[in-house]
Order: structure tokens, then sequence, then C-alpha cells
């Protein structure tokens, strides 16, 4: 099973209200989904195909949610793209990255939390709070380690309730 290692909250850097703090049954159902997901989608993939089983794996234990690829995942279009998320509930309008590569590519899931903030759908923002899953090491480099300063930096700019940054180890084989 992937192991979660730690978690940042944009609540740190904020005075909010417990309004505004991420449903707590929803982060515990997220954390269950990555949980859950076996080491083999690791271990014997192919390489590059662990990237896509990780988020359908994590989509089919949060079966309310819809997966990227999904119109309901496409939440603004700009010049004829369409902007997605990799897994998004539109009641809760919950948004979820799920960055299994770089810390470079971190800011961009922020940025898209924060675009998401800011784009109207039904009367309501598209994205009121969003979630961010990272491995702790990419190719050696650490990337959960830097996120809580990553998310400090870009919170003036988020019109967010609550972001949530997970870590998770992958599993090596040894």
């Amino acid at each position: 099973m992937v192991e979660i290692i730690g978690e940042h909250r944009l609540s740190e850097f904020r005075d909010r209200d417990e309004e505004d703090a991420f449903p707590p049954d929803e982060l515990s159902r997220i954390r269950g989904a990555i949980e859950s997901v076996p080491e083999e989608v690791f271990l014997e993939s192919k390489s590059g195909d662990e990237v896509t089983e990780f988020d359908r794996r994590i989509g089919q234990e949060l079966s309310n949610y819809s997966l990227e690829g999904a119109e309901e995942c496409a939440l603004w279009e700009e010049e004829g793209f369409k902007h997605t998320v990799d897994l998004y509930q539109p009641e809760k309008r919950i948004a979820i990255e799920v960055e299994k590569s770089e810390r470079k590519y971190v800011w961009k899931d922020l940025v898209k939390f924060g675009r998401g903030a800011h784009t109207e759908v039904d009367g309501g923002k598209s994205v009121e709070y969003g979630c961010l899953v990272v491995p702790d090491y990419y190719s050696g480099s650490p990337v959960f380690s830097g996120t809580r300063k990553m998310l400090r930096f870009v919170e003036p700019m988020l019109g967010v309730r609550e972001i949530v940054i997970l870590g998770f180890r992958k599993p090596r084989s040894e």
C-alpha cells in the first residue's frame, strides 16, 4: 500500500474560520483512497504507466469524483484549450491534483486551484477546496518537503477556502 508521510495546509498561513476547513469526511476518504493503492501499481508497471494507474486507482475509490478526461474535470477553457484537474467533485467543489514527478510542477497545480477559485460556475467558484498529492522524493530530489514554502509563497494569490497537500512515499523495489 502507499504510505502518506505528511500534510501541509493553506490555513497554516491564514486566520480563517473553521467553516473554511477542508471537509474532514472528504479528506479522510481521499487519504484512504491513496493508501489503498497497492504497491504493485508502482513496482510492476512499465515506466510511466504507474502515473495513470495511480490516478485511476484513486478515482475508483472516490466514486463520486470525476476522473480526468470527464467533462467535469475541465474547469475552464481558454483559447480552445481546456484546463483540467485529475479528479473533481462538483457538488463540494473539490479539485484534486496528483503530482507524481518533479517539484517544479507543484506551483502549476497550486495555480490551477487558484484559477479555479476565480472561475464562476453555476453561481459559485469552480474550486473551493484543493488537494495536492505529491511524492516525498522524485529521482532522488525532495518534493514534499518544499511544498510548504511554496504554499506560503502563493497564499496571497489563492482565493480558495483551503488547500491540503498530502505527501506520499512511493513503494520501491529493494
